[in-house]
């Protein structure tokens, strides 16, 4: 693990970029907003074999201020990668937590995409 900043979190390398896991940037987000809320939202498509998954997460850093939020989506399709055949609707939560988070400036690394 690296310590190239995101906000000053933890970071890993991933082929020649660093990203922050979307664990520390959850706990960060806690640490910064006690008054905030993270809330998300799935569907599932398709049939069992081929569920696509779609998540919709909503950050609110202070939730007596309801109308500063942001939102990161994700999508995921069951079975289209390792981590799929077994975690895709994990996976596709995961995915939309950490975009809503960036959105919020959360583990972001500048260079890094």
């Amino acid at each position: 693990m690296s310590e190239e900043n995101g906000n000053n979190l933890k970071s890993i390398k991933i082929g020649d970029k660093y990203y922050v896991k979307v664990d520390e940037r959850v706990k960060e987000f806690h640490r910064l907003y006690s008054n905030g809320r993270i809330v998300t939202e799935h569907h599932v498509l398709g049939d069992s074999g081929s569920f696509a998954f779609i998540t919709v997460t909503t950050v609110t850093p202070d939730v007596s201020q309801p109308e500063r939020f942001f939102t990161g989506m994700g999508q995921e399709t069951e079975g289209s990668s390792q981590v799929n055949q077994r975690s895709a609707l994990e996976n596709c939560e995961t995915s939309s937590v950490g975009r809503a988070l960036g959105f919020l400036d959360i583990g972001l690394i500048p260079g890094s995409g």
